[in-house]
């Protein structure tokens, strides 16, 4: 049976030994968590930004007793706290490369962290873009009543809704599937040998 600090050696010669052409580029790794913080940071920023506003739109509209509008802004205030706890939560399950952890112990964490985004992503219309659009047309139609304007700030609201699933998908598809199938080579290459 060998040892995993051979096998770590071994994985890592190999991949030194590859053609540069073949070999994964070592920074692609990181070029996608960039990319998860830097989303998370700016999906943080505007949720933390908004959250005064809603929650100050709220307390007012209660006090004027424009009940249906403030319902809506304060489930926009919790919408605009949870949204920045789950992107939290998920990227804080983003392994750290460790050269003294096994590598097949990072690669099932890499994984597993792979898997979260995805499955947050494809699941973004039920905790953040659904929530949202709800919210927001909900807090407008509460205070315009159902006009023309607020028709068409519905089907705006729709469209940025579904522009927003089709992105996410696109990204799961193109950046995360990817990673996935790299991921699952090298376990089970790594499992094979062991």
């Amino acid at each position: 049976m060998m040892d995993w600090d051979d096998l770590r050696n071994d994985w890592q010669s190999r991949i030194e030994a590859q053609p540069a052409m073949t070999r994964p580029r070592p920074d692609a790794r990181q070029r996608l968590w960039r990319r998860v913080r830097v989303r998370d940071g700016l999906e943080t920023a505007a949720a933390l930004l908004m959250l005064p506003v809603f929650g100050f739109a709220a307390v007012w509209l209660a006090q004027d007793e424009l009940w249906v509008s403030a319902l809506f802004a304060a489930a926009l205030v919790g919408a605009l706290i949870y949204i920045p706890l789950r992107l939290r939560r998920e990227r804080r399950r983003i392994p750290e490369p460790d050269p003294g952890r096994p590598v097949l112990e990072f690669l099932q964490a890499e994984r597993s962290a792979l898997e979260a985004q995805v499955d947050m992503l494809r699941s973004v219309a039920r905790w953040y873009a659904g929530p949202i659009a709800i919210g927001v047309v909900g807090f407008f139609v509460g205070l315009a009543g159902f006009t023309l304007a607020s028709l068409l700030y519905t089907l705006l609201v729709v469209g940025l809704f579904a522009a927003v699933e089709y992105a996410n998908r696109a990204a799961v598809r193109k950046r995360f599937e990817p990673a996935l199938e790299q991921i699952d080579d090298q376990i089970s290459e790594l499992q094979q040998e062991s």
